[in-house]
């Protein structure tokens, strides 16, 4: 689906404007999208086939998607915001079968 914005500040008359597809190079389920700062974003999931936890650094001004690999890849982990305004990456498993221990900070640039 394309991409809307809403101006938050609008109170009456509003309308969405589509912006330009931006699109990730493989598809996510159970997507999340984070603010990052501007027009970046962070969007992470579980890939469609193998589902395996990815994470993309989306800039809508840029038009450009760059992926954050994961240090350790695992299946079924969870994003969390850290406080310390990083993204953590908790849990999972690995292709093996034995329980992903580390936990992953990003940090976008």
């Amino acid at each position: 689906a394309a991409t809307r914005q809403l101006d938050p500040g609008c109170t009456s008359g509003c309308a969405f404007a589509d912006q330009q597809r931006t699109t990730l190079p493989v598809a996510l389920l159970a997507t999340q999208v984070f603010a990052l700062d501007g027009s970046r974003l962070l969007a992470v999931g579980s890939e469609r086939s193998g589902g395996h936890a990815r994470a993309f650094e989306v800039d809508l001004g840029q038009k450009s998607v760059t992926e954050l690999p994961l240090r350790e890849p695992r299946v079924g982990a969870s994003f969390v915001p850290a406080p310390n305004g990083t993204l953590a990456v908790l849990g999972g498993v690995h292709d093996d079968g034995t329980a992903a221990l580390h936990v992953e900070l990003l940090f976008p640039r």
